[in-house]
C-alpha cells in the first residue's frame, strides 16, 4: 500500500502542473476589465456584429449608432437570438468559445426585444414607425397626408410585435406585424401545445397619447400604461396572429407620485 501512494504523488503532481498552463491559456481574449461580470462567471466566448464598439460602454443611449445598439437575447436550443435596434442576428453557439453568426436580418425601429419559439422569431416594436414593414433606414414617425387615408392626418405610425419566420436562414421572412396600443416594449412567449399555438403577453410602452388611428389601427390613449395585451399566434398560419385580449395591472404610483 506504501507503495501505490508514492508512485501516485509525482503522478498527481504532473496533472496539477500541466493543468495549469491549460487553464491559463483558455482564458478567452475576450475577458478584458473593460467588461466586468461577477466571479462565479467565466466568459469564454464572444461573437461581434461587423460594425460594432469595442471597449468601455458608450456614454449613453442617445450617443449610441443604430448599428450598435443591442436589446436582448432569446434562446432555442444551440441558437441565439440577438435582438438590436437594427434588426436580429441568429447565432450558433454550440460551440461556445466560438460563437458563430448564422444571419443577419435588417429591421431598423427600436426597441428591438426578442423572442422565440421552433422557427418564429418575434421582435418588439416600441414608437410609432411609419410603416410596419421592414427597412434598412430609420422609419420612425407618424404617417401624414394620403398614408394615413381613410384615418384623419396626421394619424399614429405602427407600434407591436412583429413576427418572422427563420426556417431558411437566408430567406428570413416578416410574417405578421400585429399593430398594439402603445406597443411593446417587454413580452413573455407562453406556448399552448394543445391548442397549436403560443400566446404573447405584451407589456404596453409609449410616451403618451397619440393621434387619430391610421391604417393600422393602433392608437395609444396615454397614462396609465398599466395594460397587458394577449397576442394569439396559430403555429399553422403565423400570418393569421391577432390580439384576442388584454387585461389591467391596475394602478402603479410614479416617482413623482402620478398613478401610472
Amino acid at each position: 500500500m506504501r507503495l501505490r501512494k508514492r508512485s501516485a504523488l509525482p503522478v498527481l503532481v504532473l496533472l496539477l502542473t500541466v493543468a495549469v498552463p491549460i487553464g491559463l491559456a483558455a482564458v478567452s481574449p475576450f475577458d478584458t476589465p473593460d467588461r466586468p461580470h461577477s466571479e462565479n462567471m467565466e466568459l469564454l466566448g464572444a461573437s461581434l456584429r461587423a460594425g460594432a464598439v469595442t471597449g468601455p460602454p458608450p456614454a449613453g443611449p442617445g450617443d449610441v449608432p443604430w448599428d450598435t445598439r443591442n436589446t436582448d437575447l432569446a434562446f432555442w436550443g444551440k441558437s441565439v437570438i440577438q435582438g438590436r435596434y437594427d434588426g436580429f442576428r441568429v447565432i450558433d453557439v454550440r460551440s461556445p468559445r466560438h460563437p458563430k453568426e448564422l444571419a443577419f436580418f435588417t429591421c431598423v425601429s427600436p426597441q428591438g426585444d426578442v423572442g422565440i419559439y421552433g422557427n418564429l422569431v418575434f421582435r418588439a416594436v416600441d414608437s410609432p414607425q411609419v410603416t410596419n414593414g421592414c427597412a434598412a433606414a430609420s422609419q420612425s414617425g407618424n404617417p401624414t397626408g394620403a398614408d394615413c387615408a381613410p384615418a384623419s392626418s396626421p394619424c399614429t405610425g405602427f407600434e407591436g410585435i412583429q413576427i418572422f419566420d427563420i426556417s431558411h436562414l437566408n430567406d428570413i421572412r416578416l410574417v405578421k406585424s400585429v399593430p398594439l396600443d402603445c406597443g411593446t416594449h417587454t413580452f413573455t412567449v407562453v406556448p399552448d401545445p394543445s391548442a397549436n399555438r403560443v400566446l404573447i403577453y405584451n407589456s404596453v410602452s409609449s410616451a403618451g397619447a397619440q393621434a387619430n388611428p391610421g391604417k393600422y389601427g393602433n392608437r395609444c390613449p396615454g397614462s396609465p400604461f398599466n395594460r397587458e395585451d394577449i397576442v394569439e399566434v396559430p403555429l399553422d398560419d403565423p400570418s393569421s396572429s391577432s390580439v384576442i385580449g388584454s387585461f389591467s395591472l391596475g394602478h402603479m404610483p410614479a416617482p413623482d407620485g402620478r398613478l401610472i
